[in-house]
């Protein structure tokens, strides 16, 4: 079976309706009535652009750097500053070079690249994660196949997930 355990469970409840939520706005008039009710909180902007006004500690530690750039790219996303977001992690990454936190940077700004549809390079970050081999093999094909078929690219989307289901059945196999 394709789906196990609790994944099986939340496509039925999901494909039967049971976890069905209200309807999303669906028109001009709905939309403007979610934004009028919407009261943004000042204090917190205000702490926001603070923290993305620091300078960058001169002599940091690499741990504090790294620390430093993703708090500045949480802040940016909160913001919905989504180049400024890239460019934060962009920054931890370079800083994280070698410190073994590579593949958990990797695996944040690929999936940032990703979501902003930045394509390319989400695929360049895939890859180089898998060459690290940090995380399942099958997961960042299947990654890889859904970046693939997002972007149109639909030889890449069906090769990577042959990929994937290769991996699969060797994890069910178990240690040869």
């Amino acid at each position: 079976a394709f789906f196990t355990g609790g994944t099986a469970l939340a496509v039925i409840l999901i494909a039967t309706g049971a976890l069905a939520q209200s309807a999303p706005p669906r028109g001009v008039t709905d939309i403007v009535s979610l934004l009028t009710q919407y009261k943004p909180d000042a204090t917190r902007s205000a702490a926001a652009q603070e923290i993305l006004a620091r300078p960058v500690p001169a002599n940091a530690l690499r741990q504090n750097l790294i620390a430093f750039h993703r708090e500045r790219a949480r802040v940016a996303e909160e913001l919905g500053m989504a180049e400024r977001e890239l460019q934060e992690r962009r920054l931890a990454l370079e800083a994280g070079q070698g410190t073994g936190e590579d593949v958990r940077l990797i695996n944040e700004l690929s999936a940032r690249e990703r979501i902003y549809g930045n394509y390319a390079n989400a695929v360049t970050l895939f890859e180089r994660q898998l060459r690290l081999g940090g995380e399942e093999q099958m997961f960042l094909l299947a990654r890889l196949a859904i970046v693939g078929a997002e972007s149109g690219d639909l030889a890449s989307a069906k090769s990577h997930f042959a990929r994937a289901e290769t991996a699969y059945r060797a994890d069910l196999s178990g240690p040869q």
